[in-house]
Parts: structure tokens; sequence; C-alpha cells
């Protein structure tokens, strides 16, 4: 099913009244093969939405979505049964299912949703996804638009890393807002599946904008469980491929970036400027330094690493001997 056959603007216009407060895009949600619904399998209808009781618009989006909805037998296990709303024949019901009660507006759509632009992809297939990323940034547009902006969560449960695209919207729509108000995965993690959803997978803070941990300092984040694999997490990039294409571009200033995907993440959490359109040698190798720097900066700081040891691994980990930068890599691991 080509998703713009989809009738869009009702779930536009429903995103854009003023008492919808949250909307929840999920992806790949189909649950055919669930037996029982519970608190930490329901995709259709997280636990973690129950920390927002304010209207909310849910949006069910998987090529094979089950028509026995299992959110339909939630709802009335609730004790507030879902109603549908039926349109004319040029909305097939089977490809578009509407349902309402007092607190959520529920969309059903049987079609796929791709944000990922491969070179493999034929020009159609491409157009496709174009289209696809349009429709997600029209929903994230009305959400921003709003005098109290509306929070916009969306969730892949097929495995793909959400990461790049987050970071693309981020670009397109400022970087504050975007992360006080839009969360494309729950779990803090670089995509893959997972089974068990938790009520405390998403956070707000005190004014009520979502806290990111990934995209935080570590320095920021001592005392949070996700703290430890993060810190993991950035040693290893910090070392590869960071630091590694650093020293082989100094050997060699025609040596070709590696893992570009990790580059571009990284540089989003510390604020440096990464522009994917420039290609020229010097300006990639500026970079690195930058993010060398203050990657290891903070690092150090979270550990609590004198500032004369931190310039010492920095010496370790830059310099183009392999023994040092193994010496260099062996003590980031072991704090």
């Amino acid at each position: 099913m080509y998703i713009l056959m989809i009738p869009w603007q009702i779930v536009y216009d429903n995103i854009y009244l003023p008492t919808t407060k949250i909307v929840y895009v999920a992806v790949g949600c189909c649950m055919d093969r669930y037996t029982e619904i519970t608190s930490e399998n329901n995709q259709q209808y997280p636990c973690f939405l129950n920390r927002f009781p304010q209207k909310q618009v849910i949006i069910l989006i998987d090529p094979n979505i089950e028509d026995d909805l299992r959110i339909v037998h939630y709802w009335e296990s609730q004790g507030s049964p879902l109603n549908q709303i039926y349109y004319d024949n040029n909305i097939p019901s089977e490809l578009f299912r509407h349902y309402e009660n007092h607190a959520v507006t529920v969309f059903a759509i049987k079609a796929s949703l791709n944000y990922e632009i491969y070179p493999i992809l034929t020009s159609s297939e491409k157009q496709k996804t174009f289209d696809d990323i349009a429709i997600i940034y029209n929903m994230i547009s009305l959400c921003l638009s709003k005098v109290v902006p509306t929070k916009f969560i969306l969730q892949d449960y097929t495995g793909r890393d959400t990461t790049n695209f987050y970071i693309d919207t981020m670009n397109i729509f400022g970087r504050n807002e975007v992360m006080k108000n839009v969360i494309f995965d729950v779990t803090q993690d670089d995509g893959g599946c997972f089974i068990s959803i938790q009520e405390s997978m998403i956070e707000v803070d005190s004014a009520g904008d979502f806290v990111h941990e990934k995209f935080m300092r570590l320095s920021m984040l001592k005392g949070s469980q996700h703290y430890r694999k993060q810190l993991t997490t950035r040693i290893d990039v910090l070392l590869y491929p960071i630091t590694w294409c650093y020293i082989k571009m100094l050997e060699d200033i025609s040596f070709s970036l590696i893992d570009k995907h990790k580059i571009k993440k990284i540089s989003a959490i510390y604020g440096v400027e990464w522009l994917e359109d420039i290609v020229e040698p010097e300006y990639h190798i500026d970079v690195l330094k930058q993010l060398i720097d203050v990657i290891l900066q903070d690092i150090c700081e979270a550990c609590d690493v004198s500032y004369d040891n931190q310039r010492q691994l920095k010496e370790l980990i830059t310099k183009e001997s392999r023994p040092e930068f193994i010496n260099g890599m062996v003590v980031l691991k072991s704090l």
C-alpha cells in the first residue's frame, strides 16, 4: 500500500486539534501473534503513554497490521471501548481505520514507512522514502507550531536505528525545539529490537520536556542507569573511528573517512558542526581534532581524571605510533 493513498489530512486535522497533547507513531507494530496483552509487550499502546494523561493521537503503521487490532481489546479491558469512525467507499477500511474514545484517537494504517535513503534504492523507492519522510515532518511541524507544542513520539519496532534521522530532524526544526518535544527511540539506544516495554523509558524534566540521555554529556549522566553504557560507547567511538581516522589522515591526507554515521552522531551530541557535503580532507581533520578534544574532556571530567592525565592521554591516542595508541586505548578502557 503506497502511503500517499492514505487520507493523511484526517490525521493532520486531529493532530492539530488544541486538545491533542501527545502524538505516538508506532512503526512495525503488528501484534497478531500476541495471545496476551501485557504492559511489557503492548506496542500499540505502550505503558509509557500512561505518564501523559492528556488527549493522545495514536498512529499505527504496519503493512501487516492485524484486522483484529490489539489496541481495541486493550481499551475494552480498560472499560473505555473504542468507537470506529466510518468513511465512504473511497477510503477502504482495511487500509485505513479510525477509532476514538474519551482518551485517544487511533489510526491504524496498513502501509510501510521508510525514512532511510540508500544508494541501492531505485528512483521510485527513493521517491516513496521522500514521501514518507515528508509525512513524518508534516506531523512534527504541526506539533511544534502550536503555542504549547504537542509532544511527538516515534517508535520503530522493526529494529532500525533512527539516530541519523533524528539528527536530520534537529537540523531542520532546531535542536532545542526537537530535543524538548520530539523523541524517536524511547530505548535511548541505536536501533535493535527489544522485548520489554517499561514506563520509565521516557523521562521528562521539571518543565515537562523530554530527556535524551544519549544526546547528553557524560558529566550530566553520572548516576543514570545509562551512564556506564554511554561511557563505554563514547570511548569506543573516540578511539574508532574518530582518533583512528585522524591519525590515518595525518599520515595520508587521501585516506577516506569510515563510519561517517558515527561521526555524525557524536558531532550532534557535542555540538560540533559536521557538514556532510564538505569533502575537503583539511575540513575533516579539523572536525576530528575538535571532536577528540571535546569528547576526551567530557570523558575525563566524568571519570575525575586530572587535567595533566587528560593531556597525556590525548598525546598517547593521537600519536602516529600503534603501541602508544594501544596504551592510550587500554587506559581509556579501564576508566
